[in-house]
């Protein structure tokens, strides 16, 4: 089995204080690097041709993915020997698996998102701060085959360790555009015919999701956990979306509005002909 020789045993070895720096968002952005932490996440990591630089593996846990670090080997993805206390303070759970995987984030742009025609379902994460949130957004956005995630200036980073374990590991499956700003990404939707739908509880005149046309090529916008959708995107809403509530309750998190609306999205243009244009609003393309 391709594993290195010679075990890791402290802090300073290169490979350690790199995974050590990648557990701040400061210093994913400047490796440009994240974790990817057990077996599971690591495997889809291989099934989805994700870049792995290498995975560290506390020694306790060698003999434990025997397949695993074959598929690895295979794919010429270094793995290194760690003593076990050294692997603790690198592992992000209370009952770490023993495996974690340094590799290199996305770079998914506006121009790879729009390079072979026009997106269908784009998800647009308005300075989200939550990466539990952000995580489930991932995880239903990719479940209901939206084109990409686009996150606005000012979001909480989506190769948050928490945010990837929310995602469900959808965080290496669905493409995502990081750091938007909002006036240049309204022009963006504008000209590739994708009508601005905003998800707002609140709103005078919202309707619900079940009374919108989301058949239409659309880019739905999730405002930020406390305040919402910024006054300048709403500006240019075509439609808002508000989900019923009961008497006395004012608003749903943020995820789980998102997936109810999603998953309408889905239901419309799998399960269900197009809305009677007469009692449903659209986006127009």
């Amino acid at each position: 089995m391709g594993v290195e020789a010679g075990v890791i045993t402290s802090l300073d070895n290169p490979k350690v204080k790199l995974a050590r720096s990648l557990k701040s968002r400061r210093g994913r952005e400047k490796a440009g690097r994240f974790l990817l932490e057990g077996p599971k996440f690591i495997a889809e990591g291989l099934d989805y041709g994700w870049p792995i630089q290498y995975v560290l593996v506390a020694e306790a846990k060698l003999a434990a993915y025997g397949q695993l670090l074959e598929r690895l080997e295979a794919s010429g993805i270094p793995m290194v020997r760690v003593r076990d206390g050294i692997f603790n303070v690198l592992s992000d759970t209370v009952h770490s698996q023993g495996l974690i995987a340094v590799a290199n984030k996305s770079r998914a742009s506006w121009d790879s998102l729009v390079a072979h025609g026009r997106p269908s379902l784009v998800v647009i994460g308005d300075r989200l701060q939550d990466p539990g949130n952000l995580g489930t957004i991932i995880r239903t956005a990719a479940a209901v085959g939206a084109d990409a995630l686009i996150l606005t200036s000012g979001s909480c980073d989506p190769f948050n360790e928490k945010c990837v374990r929310a995602s469900a590991g959808a965080v290496l499956r669905l493409p995502i555009v990081e750091g938007e700003k909002e006036e240049e990404l309204a022009g963006k939707l504008s000209r590739a015919g994708l009508g601005l739908a905003i998800s707002a509880p609140q709103a005078k005149g919202a309707l619900p999701p079940w009374g919108v046309d989301l058949l239409r090529p659309t880019a739905l916008v999730l405002g930020n956990e406390g305040q919402g959708v910024s006054p300048y995107l709403m500006g240019r809403a075509e439609v808002t979306i508000g989900i019923p509530l009961a008497e006395g309750l004012e608003s749903l998190n943020v995820a789980t509005a998102a997936s109810m609306i999603l998953y309408e999205a889905w239901r419309q243009r799998h399960l269900a002909p197009a809305p009677d244009p007469s009692h449903a609003a659209g986006c127009t393309a």
